[in-house]
């Protein structure tokens, strides 16, 4: 299972793949995730499911599946993000 972003670059949009996390992704390709990254998602066997779209004229050319994801899930997950980040501290 492959992971991947779209990010804005120069007025063009760019898809970059990984196995790593998608914050990790971003950052190893020199794009900052809470900025340069419009779209997350994830390749599973030809399938393409779209976990997040930051940009609304980019999601409405998208068909959104985010229904096949738990969002308490997701929200765990971008939580853990901004804790292993710095972004947050325990007890925040």
């Amino acid at each position: 299972m492959k992971k991947f972003i779209i990010v804005k670059q120069y007025g063009k949009l760019k898809k970059i793949k990984g196995y790593t996390s998608h914050e990790a992704i971003a950052y190893d390709n020199g794009f900052n995730y809470f900025s340069d990254v419009i779209e997350t998602g994830i390749l599973d066997n030809g399938n393409v499911f779209i976990l997040e779209c930051r940009d609304k004229k980019h999601f409405a050319k998208r068909e959104y599946n985010k229904g096949l994801f738990d969002p308490a899930i997701l929200r765990a997950r971008a939580t853990e993000t901004l804790y292993n980040y710095g972004y947050i501290r325990q007890g925040d």
